[in-house]
């Protein structure tokens, strides 16, 4: 294997392992991001006395009718 090859295969597996770590960033965001959601809906639905199952097919609702106005009101 000459040099330029061996370089080649340690640019790839930098880039590999940046990936990979960019995923697990990613990945602990989603975690993060989906348990606001879930406190804020539980919030939500303490606050407008309902449950899940109905705030979730309200704001689907909203959405689908006009999703940039939906916080404006």
């Amino acid at each position: 294997m000459n040099s330029d090859e061996r370089k080649q295969q340690l640019r790839e597996a930098q880039r590999r392992r940046r990936e990979k770590l960019a995923l697990g960033e990613r990945s602990q965001v989603n975690i993060f991001l989906t348990q606001q959601c879930k406190e804020l809906v539980d919030l939500w639905c303490y606050e407008y006395k309902t449950d899940r199952h109905n705030l979730i097919n309200v704001l689907i609702l909203a959405f689908s009718k006009d999703p940039k106005n939906i916080f404006q009101n």
